[in-house]
């Protein structure tokens, strides 16, 4: 596996996780301004 695939493999993994991060983040922030 050569450095270059497995760099674009490491910043899709962190870009989806980040997302998810976020994700959690307003969803937690929407029921706690929830009733």
């Amino acid at each position: 596996m050569d450095v270059y695939s497995y760099w674009i493999g490491l910043s899709v993994a962190a870009a989806l996780l980040g997302q998810r991060l976020v994700w959690v983040s307003q969803l937690r922030r929407l029921s706690a301004a929830g009733p």
